[in-house]
């Protein structure tokens, strides 16, 4: 009988071919698709473009996964370090530094290939930020931190290390700033941010402006006994008679 044929494509019309079959034989339909795109040059210049957005894909990927290599390696070592002597702590420490600035490199070259606009980028950005954190470089963890909330703001974590960071920074106000915002968010993540803030002003030595933040952290999660003893520490040494 008459059989028709047609070949699809999203990128140009379909081409529609009427056959007869007959008896038993066999019936071959030639269809030339360098013809038909050569008919389209839209659909060529489509099929340039996506092969071009896989080799850049394919670069990023590269520069990403070298970056993270470098991040695992650098929490190993810390899980290491405590069990570890002192002048294995030190080596262990010089690693951790190496491995940070490699981990920057690698994904700053990821952010930079990625471009602005792409999907890619709040990851990217949150391990920009952890490599700089990595790096003791506090100021830069918060602000890759910050650009990654911005574009991704239903992720509380970003949030949270950019607040960490400004802590270390010496920020306290904009580190409360984003403990709220993380608050309202998750409660339980926003009591991790409150903690954060309160175990740097403590380790500080800074007991009186750790009693606000510690207190919040409470309230966000009562069943936390670390919270609960830094609370009282604080409180007991900043009492006066």
């Amino acid at each position: 009988g008459i059989y028709t044929i047609t070949f699809q494509s999203d990128k140009f019309a379909p081409q529609v071919f009427r056959v007869r079959v007959e008896g038993g034989g066999t019936l071959t339909q030639d269809l030339d698709f360098k013809a038909l795109i050569a008919k389209h040059p839209e659909y060529a210049e489509a099929v340039k473009k996506q092969e071009a957005a896989k080799q850049k894909f394919s670069e990023l990927k590269v520069h990403f996964e070298a970056g993270r290599k470098a991040l695992s390696q650098i929490d190993a070592l810390r899980q290491q370090m405590a069990s570890q002597p002192a002048d294995q702590k030190t080596q262990s420490q010089q690693q951790i530094a190496q491995l940070s600035q490699t981990a920057i490199t690698e994904l700053s070259q990821a952010q930079t290939i990625a471009g602005p606009k792409s999907s890619n980028l709040p990851t990217i950005m949150g391990n920009l930020a952890l490599a700089y954190e990595a790096a003791g470089k506090h100021p830069e963890a918060a602000d890759a931190f910050s650009q990654a909330a911005q574009l991704d703001p239903t992720n509380p974590n970003y949030l949270l290390g950019a607040a960490t960071n400004l802590a270390y920074a010496g920020k306290i106000q904009d580190a409360s700033a984003d403990c709220e915002k993380v608050t309202t968010l998750t409660a339980p993540t926003g009591a991790t941010c409150w903690r954060n803030i309160g175990v740097v002003l403590y380790n500080t030595n800074q007991l009186k402006d750790a009693v606000v933040p510690l207190q919040k952290a409470t309230q966000a999660d009562p069943s936390n006994a670390d919270t609960w003893f830094l609370l009282g520490n604080a409180l007991m040494n900043t009492m006066q008679s």
